[in-house]
């Protein structure tokens, strides 16, 4: 089965509509000052037959140059003034329902001269090939048209016989012109939406390159850092072991260890954000004890504060319980306090609250960090604008000294929370620590 695009057709149909509407308007204005030209110099003198038909035709196609002209502008200004709303489609259908009529009236008064239907004929065909409107309303004009015919044939024409031959052809002008219409409504819409299709994969996959391409940036820069610090450490032992105090030595592993964990918590974090990116990861929630799952995330983070002299704090209602998924909050988590103690210097401190409300849980990660500047705390969660700042990492006094810059944690948790049904709020400045809070409902549904 075809799948049906996103976006509507109908700014398409009008633009298509009012452009030929315009041209039609400008070329049938001449055509009917042709005929009033045509007519009026033929026009007979005495009273006749013929001068009432000449006189029935002039008024036709003077009444019909003035409808252009009105056609015309009105579409002319419609489409300047662009191509949503209700005033194409309606001057449209006006227009599909005026050409049959029009044509009906005229074949009408053709009878006082001849037997030939040629402008009913003619209004069916240019009727259902001038515009696009949908196959059912068109065929409903189509019959309501015949019908105006078939009652104004026998008022012109005297012989039955020739009623009855123009109304069954009448019939069959009416039917081609519903094939016609029918035929180009199909047609066109589904160029247009193939077109649509055509726009929306192109711009699928100009999204998925620019991900790529963001993810490969990401990767480039977020990996060479704590892996350069990390080469620097090793390098220096290498080079020092034999010059090197026990105290030294414990320093180094301590701060290898620290990048170790940096390093697969941004290669996480990366393989995180690859699954969201292709919609692999769903949200599940259950029914989280809120204390307990921050604790075990605060234990994760403890040894490593505790050897950087950082004290984590963590103050939540003891049977606070929320439906959650509990993956998705471990990340969010994780990564806030990993941001937070890569930022905190020896000596600070970060402290996890929970504050209840009547349908609600607020969720603050606060530091005593280094802070954000006014720049980077506008594009903190914008991936295209996001500032990496990383340090050598050859350092060995501590994670901050030593840390690393990578925005994409950050990035997911801001993701994360939005589908979760919360939002995630920043409040920093530079030299006084940052504090990241968040909301999540009691009972996410």
């Amino acid at each position: 089965m075809q799948r049906q695009p996103t976006e509507s057709i109908q700014p398409e149909l009008n633009d298509r509509n009012s452009g030929r509407i315009i041209a039609a308007a400008r070329i049938g204005g001449v055509v009917s000052a042709v005929h009033v030209a045509v007519f009026l110099l033929r026009l007979e003198t005495d009273p006749s037959v013929t001068r009432q038909w000449q006189l029935l035709i002039i008024s036709a196609h003077t009444v019909m140059m003035l409808l252009f002209a009105v056609w015309g502008t009105a579409a002319w200004r419609l489409r300047i003034q662009g191509s949503g709303g209700r005033g194409i489609p309606l001057l449209s259908h006006s227009i599909y329902l005026a050409i049959l009529l029009i044509g009906s009236a005229i074949a009408a008064f053709d009878q006082l001269v001849t037997s030939a239907i040629t402008p009913f004929l003619v209004g069916n065909v240019v009727a259902g090939l001038l515009l696009t409107i949908p196959a059912l309303p068109a065929a409903i004009y189509h019959l309501a048209a015949f019908a105006v015919f078939a009652f104004l044939i026998p008022l012109f024409q005297a012989n039955p016989a020739v009623v009855l031959s123009n109304q069954v052809n009448g019939i069959t002008a009416a039917g081609l012109g519903m094939l016609l219409s029918g035929t180009l409504w199909r047609s066109t819409r589904i160029r247009l939406q193939q077109e649509q299709q055509i726009r929306q994969q192109n711009a699928s996959l100009e999204e998925a390159v620019a991900t790529r391409d963001r993810f490969l940036s990401i990767v480039s820069h977020d990996l060479r850092s704590p892996l350069s610090g990390f080469l620097g450490l090793t390098q220096y032992l290498a080079d020092e072991r034999d010059h090197l105090t026990q105290t030294q030595l414990d320093k180094i592993i301590h701060s290898l260890h620290i990048s170790a964990e940096m390093l697969y918590q941004l290669l996480e974090n990366l393989l995180t954000w690859s699954q969201s990116q292709q919609g692999m990861i769903r949200v599940e929630a259950v029914p989280v004890n809120l204390q307990t799952a921050l604790q075990k995330n605060i234990d994760t983070y403890a040894v490593a504060a505790r050897q950087s002299n950082i004290s984590l704090q963590l103050n939540c209602p003891a049977h606070l319980e929320i439906r959650t998924d509990p993956h998705m909050l471990d990340t969010i988590v994780r990564n806030l306090l990993s941001n937070a103690l890569k930022h905190t210097p020896g000596g600070g401190n970060i402290r996890l609250a929970v504050q209840q409300h009547s349908n609600e849980v607020r969720i603050t990660c606060q530091d005593s960090g280094s802070g954000m500047s006014a720049g980077l705390l506008s594009s903190l969660f914008d991936l295209d604008k996001q500032t990496i700042a990383a340090t050598s990492g050859s350092s060995i006094d501590g994670i901050a000294s030593g840390s690393i810059g990578s925005g994409l944690g950050l990035i997911l948790c801001h993701d994360f929370i939005e589908r979760l049904g919360g939002q995630l709020s920043v409040a920093s400045r530079e030299g006084q620590g940052s504090s990241f809070s968040f909301n999540l409902p009691l009972d996410m549904a």
